[in-house]
Formats: C-alpha cells, structure tokens, sequence
C-alpha cells in the first residue's frame, strides 16, 4: 500500500511540477525486479520469489509482467499474483513482452521457440526457430520482439547471430553471425533496426549500412562492463542498461545522438540489471519511448 500512497502524495502535491520518469527494472543480484525514481530509489518492488527474472514491462492492466527462469508471471502493484505460465521442465525464458491486452510474447530455450499466449496460459501462435547453440537452453535467446509487419527479431547470445523471421519460422533477414553476446533488437518507425550486442549498440538501415553506433570500450571509461537491452526515445536518444557488479558502472545510461552519455541511473543494493522499460511516476509505459 506504500506505493499507492506515495502515488497519490506525488499527484496532489506536485501537481505543477515537470513530469519525471520511473524505471522498471529486473536484476540477478539480488534477483528482483523494482522501479525506481530519476534518484535510483526504490520505489516499488517484486515481492514474490522470482528466479533470474529477465525481460520485463508493464501490461494494459497495469501489471508487472516478467520473464523467468522458469516461465513468466504477471504481478500486481499489491504484489498478488495474477497469473503464472510455466515452461516445459529443462527449458527456460528470458522474454516478456506485451503484444495486446491479453497477448504475451515470450520464448522456449531448449526448443528454440517463440510462444504467443494469454493471461489463461492459452498458447495462441508458435514460432519454431533454429540455432546452432544447442548445447544448452540457457543463454540460447536474449532478445526477442514483433513487429508491426508480423514479423519476430530474434537475438541469439551463445550463437552470437541476429535473425528475423516469418511466423512460419523462415528467416527473412539476417544481420549476420559472429556478433558474440548479441541482446537486444528493436525495428524503428522509419524502418530501421536498432541492435546490440554486449559491447556495442548499432543502427542499421533497410540495407544493412550502419547509419549509427555506440562502443562501450570506445565511447565511455566503464572498460569491459556488458551492455543489454535498448529503448528508443522520441528525443532521438537510446537508453540501455549494464549488466555488471561494478559499482563505477551506472544501471542506467541514456545516449544522446553524438553518442555522448546525458543520463546515468543507479540503483545501490543491485547489480546485474536484466532489463527495463522506462514508465511515467504513475508506473505507466512512458510516452517518451518509441520502441524497445
């Protein structure tokens, strides 16, 4: 109920005041999922034991959707449990994405699938992938979204390879293989692909030229800390996280065109961020976000 209070505190009382964001933001040390104000304070926090939680969001009913180890699971503000989906025994999932009211996007490791489903566990579409990586589940998948032509963008980070495919399971393009710890994928409204991969992030065109690009080793002094997921602002800016146990590396960056770093966010008592999404300080999808 703390966060309900803080909520109304915060509409009533700065009423003019500039709107600022929240974050939502999965962790791995420890395992939680919280959000957090522009300070990195705890604001909001999972409850509920969640193992290796990853991807994450908000969904159309205000829940808090979240990938883990073993399937994903939607909470409530109020911290109850909404409803529960569980993978095959031996696979796992490290995607959570929102589609429609009551679709859901999440992925199989182990057998290398995409599943549609609903809050009622329903499995609405299947989208059988491949990968060279089969030795083991975890890690086979770190990055998966649906576009707006239907199609699914698919990161492979032990195969170090970006694909997308058809919903019949056929790729349609390839961004190439060799791109080692390959996380993150989004398709841009002007057609183009914003892509990372644990060191860099880049920008392609419907021609695979690089129209842009941010090297973690080149453009900042956090050394060899791992970048992740991506999110488009409608500023023009990007924002990732880093998985890290560094306390010198932010959670949080956001990157302005020139590639210089306009914002850093960090949460003291985490490390290891999975992945994000940024909210407004009512703990909805911010506005500001084009893609992620």
């Amino acid at each position: 109920m703390k966060v309900l209070l803080f909520l109304a505190v915060l509409s009533t009382a700065c009423g003019w005041c500039e709107a600022t964001n929240t974050y939502l933001i999965s962790f791995h040390r420890p395992d939680a999922v919280v959000i957090v104000d522009e300070a990195g304070s705890v604001l909001w926090k999972a409850e509920e034991p969640l193992v290796h939680p990853q991807d994450c969001a908000v969904t159309a009913t205000g829940d808090i959707l979240c990938s883990e180890k073993t399937g994903v699971v939607a909470l409530g503000l109020d911290q109850s449990v909404k409803w529960r989906y569980t993978v095959p025994e031996g696979a796992e999932n490290p995607i959570a994405y929102p589609l429609g009211p009551d679709r859901f996007l999440i992925a199989v490791e182990g057998p290398t699938q995409l599943l549609e489903i609903n809050s009622k566990g329903d499995i609405l579409k299947t989208i059988q992938l491949s990968t060279s990586a089969t030795e083991q589940a975890h890690g086979q998948i770190r990055g998966a979204r649906k576009t707006k032509d239907g199609t699914y963008l698919v990161a492979f980070y032990r195969e170090g390879a970006i694909r997308e495919y058809n919903e019949k399971g056929e790729v349609v393009r390839d961004f190439g293989s060799g791109l080692k710890g390959a996380i993150g994928i989004a398709r841009l409204g002007n057609g183009n692909t914003l892509l990372a991969k644990v060191d860099m992030i880049w920008e392609v065109d419907s021609d695979d030229h690089v129209v842009w690009d941010f090297v973690v080793s080149r453009d900042t002094t956090f050394g060899k800390a791992k970048l992740g997921g991506v999110a488009k602002l409608k500023n023009g800016n990007v924002m990732t996280k880093f998985y890290t146990s560094s306390k010198k590396v932010p959670t949080l960056i956001e990157i302005a065109p020139d590639k210089s770093i306009v914002r850093e966010i960090s949460v003291p008592g985490y490390v290891k961020a999975g992945h994000f999404q940024i909210l407004t300080e009512d703990f909805k999808p911010s506005p500001d976000v084009v893609v992620r």
